[in-house]
């Protein structure tokens, strides 16, 4: 009997077997495409119609975190490596007789060695119908690996990032990318004239990335320079020993900027006209001896209609007023959002001036254990666009708890005629919002910071300038409070 149940489970699994290879190819690599490149590779073995099929694939995604163990113990560590390893290279060597199909690929290492790392396998990758191209090594390695030509010269790639281990050191002649929209390059090296043909020879570029990427040779200046760029993000470029560079940014259609001069204090940034731009983030150094490269900067920046300043940014805003260095006028400005540790509210109103034309006016409490500060002085001149144009104020990370807090609050309830919402995120105990909720109805969301009930009640209750505003409590994360 128990030989028969064994035959009869085996003629079923034979038949499933049969149903499932019946299928067309098309259907059954959308099917491998769902699985794990691991469990896919394995599918080989099934028959020899399965030996090769998943070879046509066209998405690899080779991620060392599932051979990751655990417990962290070495000796198993080094053998996951080496399976990882052994994988990548039977893919690769795999792939290479069937690259035509390969469109996206994606390599993720963060071992403590790579020892597949070579050309062979960027060969293997580089298909001519690749369109993405990822490989980011993590923290496998210090040495600098030098990146396959055939990467850059490939006519339908649309995405390149790279991150860790390379070296860019392709013939600058050599590189053509007609296709290429978004390039991130992340802790790599080069010389400064590779990434300035990198750029150049990727004509319809919309999205760059750089960061920490060190150059190579003894050039003093690093060329941003592209006409169809619309999104840049730029942070710690360095140049080779401890020559400070001076970094150059040509960008006439850029839309969006990600900016940390931060990560080079001493370094020069010429930055040119960007009449297109509509949003801004800035994280400046903080430093005295860089506040007119920083005026500069806000001037070149000033016609977008929405800037984030960092803490670090607004102190080096408070230090040009302090010494009497004038900021530019944001007439088109419409959202300003300021990551702080203090409200400085002298500052705020200061910039608050220069921008006649704000609706929305947000700030964001910097990641730190310490509460959020607030400087006020109800003496102080609130602002024209305080009095008569902004129409939301958001603070995130506010001690409802604190009577200055409060007392600022309530004087922006009474100051803003114009105000539509004042959202406020804070952390609020359960218990307090049950007895809240029956006595109110506004809106309120969970969280834990104790906050009494007669302060929340406190603050609503207040008097309001605009007759239409409401206020919206929302939690905030623990994190950070």
């Amino acid at each position: 009997m128990a030989s028969e149940d064994k035959l009869k489970k085996q003629k079923t699994a034979d038949t499933h077997a049969d149903r499932l290879s019946a299928l067309g190819d098309d259907l059954l690599l959308h099917l491998l495409g769902l699985l794990e490149l691991k469990g896919a590779v394995g599918t080989s073995a099934l028959s020899r119609r399965w030996r090769y099929l998943w070879t046509r694939l066209t998405r690899l995604d080779l991620d060392d975190s599932s051979f990751v163990h655990p417990t962290g113990d070495r000796e198993i560590a080094e053998i996951r490596n080496a399976e990882f390893a052994n994988l990548v290279q039977s893919v690769l060597r795999q792939c290479e007789h069937h690259r035509p199909f390969l469109k996206n690929f994606r390599l993720s290492c963060n071992a403590p060695e790579g020892p597949f790392l070579s050309k062979s396998w960027m060969e293997a990758a580089a298909g001519p119908q690749i369109e993405t191209f990822e490989v980011d090594f993590g923290c496998c390695t210090d040495s600098l690996y030098d990146l396959s030509e055939r990467v850059f010269a490939l006519e339908k790639l649309r995405v390149l990032k790279l991150r860790k281990g390379f070296r860019l050191g392709v013939d600058a002649a050599r590189i053509w990318l007609p296709c290429l929209k978004v390039l991130e390059l992340g802790e790599i090296s080069g010389s400064s004239s590779t990434l300035r043909s990198l750029i150049s020879g990727s004509p319809v570029l919309e999205t760059l990335g750089i960061e920490r990427f060190k150059t190579l040779d003894d050039a003093t200046t690093v060329y941003i320079e592209s006409s169809s760029l619309k999104n840049v993000k730029l942070r710690g470029l360095f140049m080779f020993g401890n020559v400070l560079p001076r970094i150059v940014v040509n960008v006439p259609s850029l839309v969006h900027m990600d900016f940390h001069p931060w990560h080079n204090p001493g370094a020069e940034y010429v930055v040119h006209e960007l009449p297109c731009l509509e949003s801004g983030y800035i994280d400046h150094c903080g430093r005295l001896g860089m506040l007119s490269p920083l005026i500069l900067l806000l001037n070149r920046i000033s016609n977008a209609r929405k800037l984030q300043l960092t803490d670090s940014t607004f102190q080096s805003v408070k230090s040009c007023y302090h010494y009497e260095l004038p900021l530019p006028w944001f007439h088109n400005l419409t959202r300003l959002t300021l990551e702080v540790t203090v409200i400085d509210w002298i500052t705020v109103c200061n910039l608050l001036d220069r921008a006649p034309n704000l609706v929305t006016l947000v700030f964001e409490k910097c990641p730190s254990p310490e509460p959020l500060e607030v400087l006020w002085d109800p003496l102080e001149p609130n602002p024209e666009c305080l009095r008569s144009r902004i129409e939301i104020i958001e603070i995130k990370g506010l001690g409802v708890s604190s009577s200055i807090h409060r007392d600022l609050l309530m004087h922006l309830l009474d100051v803003a005629s114009c105000l539509k919402k004042m959202i406020l995120h804070c952390a609020i105990d359960q218990d307090a919002i049950g007895r809240f909720l029956h006595s109110s109805n506004e809106s309120v969301s969970t969280h834990r910071e104790h906050v009494s009930l007669t302060k929340l009640e406190e603050l609503l209750a207040c008097p309001r300038s605009s007759s239409t505003c409401e206020v919206e409590l929302l939690s905030y994360a623990d994190d950070i409070l």
